[in-house]
This record gives structure tokens, sequence and C-alpha cells, in this order.
């Protein structure tokens, strides 16, 4: 698959990695469901395809400091703080306000043109408006021209897959038994244990082109 495949299997061949890659996966903090599992917050992540008219006071802003005043954010999307930890100090982050905080998502270079979607989480009662979206818009535009492919890692869930699949993102490869092998506790999608991660990606035009 090219550099993106050889990008996601430096990056995520070793448990070292494993939660960095998931993004739209989880929205809300885990809980427990009946079946003792760690349930994702992925049931909750219906992210519509309708746009939000953008207000008087929406604005988009890269933070470069204390980006860990975010934390309580970032949990939605990958609840182990610990493992957040090892992409945000290189990451770039983008935040939505519209006025106060709606969504973030963060971002990191993987070297050899690719960059990766590590993170990206919408307040719970926004959740649904388009926010997510209109960022994700706002950083193709930022990383276009500087990198030729964005990478993403998400579970098998249909839904999550066309949400991407909508935005520009193709199948890339398929990480056999990530979930499984990476994390303590079984993750639980909608009654159904994740098992492989999706890996996704997106082609820019050729670096240095608009």
């Amino acid at each position: 698959v090219g550099s993106g495949q050889a990008a996601f299997q430096r990056r995520h061949g070793h448990a070292e990695h494993h939660v960095t890659t998931f993004t739209v996966r989880r929205f809300l903090l885990c809980a427990h469901d009946k079946t003792g599992g760690q349930t994702s917050g992925l049931s909750a992540c219906r992210v519509l395809a309708r746009r939000i008219p953008p207000g008087r006071d929406m604005r988009i802003e890269k933070i470069t400091e204390r980006k860990k005043r975010f934390l309580d954010l970032l949990l939605l999307a990958d609840e182990q703080e610990d493992m957040i930890d090892r992409y945000l100090g290189r990451a770039d982050m983008f935040v939505l306000f519209d006025p106060d905080l709606k969504s973030l998502c963060v971002l990191t270079d993987e070297g050899e043109g690719v960059c990766e979607l590590k993170n990206l989480a919408t307040r719970v009662e926004y959740q649904g408006q388009g926010y997510a979206t209109r960022l994700l818009e706002h950083v193709f535009r930022h990383y276009r021209g500087k990198y030729s492919n964005m990478l993403v890692g998400t579970g098998e869930n249909p839904r999550i897959l066309a949400f991407y699949e909508r935005r520009g993102f193709v199948f890339s490869h398929r990480l056999k038994n990530f979930f499984t092998d990476n994390y303590r506790e079984p993750i639980v999608e909608e009654g159904v244990q994740l098992v492989d991660m999706i890996c996704l990606k997106k082609v820019f035009a050729a670096v240095g082109k608009a």
C-alpha cells in the first residue's frame, strides 16, 4: 500500500502505540456494558453529513501550548491519558469554538509525506451537528500540499467507515487482532467486540502542489 501502510506498521506494530489512531471511534467516556467489556463511544458518534451554518463567533484555532487543558475532551476519543501523552507533545492540535469549545482533532507527522489523524472528539451535547466535519474540512485544507496522505485507524463499524469514506478516505489495510492484542480490556461496540483495526487513507495532491 506504499508509504502509508509502512508508516502505520512502524507506528502501530507494537503495543506502546496501541490507542493513538482511534479517532471518531470513541466520542464518549468509556463505560462497562452488560458483558463486562469496555464499551466504546462509537455508538454515540453519529456525525451526520449535514452542514452547520457558520456561527458568527465560530473559529478554529491551532493550539501550540498547554494542550493538556483540553484533556477532558481528548479523553472522549482516547480514554487512556498515558497513551495521549505519547503523541500529544509532537502533534498538531486544532480546536473549534462556536463560540465555546465544541470539537478538537490531533494529528501527527509520520514522515514520508504522511500525516495521521490521532484523535477527533466533539462534546457529547453537540455531537451530530457537523462540528467534526467542519473541523476535518479545515484540516484537509491546512494539510493539502504539505502531505501526500492522511491516515486514520478505526474499528470495523460500517457507520464510522462510511463517515470517513464520505470524506475521501479509502481502505488501506487491516491490522489483525489490534484491539485484542493491545487493549487491557475488551473494546465492545454496539454489542460486538472489536478485534481488527481498519486503516484508511486520504490521498492529497503531490507534496508541494496546491
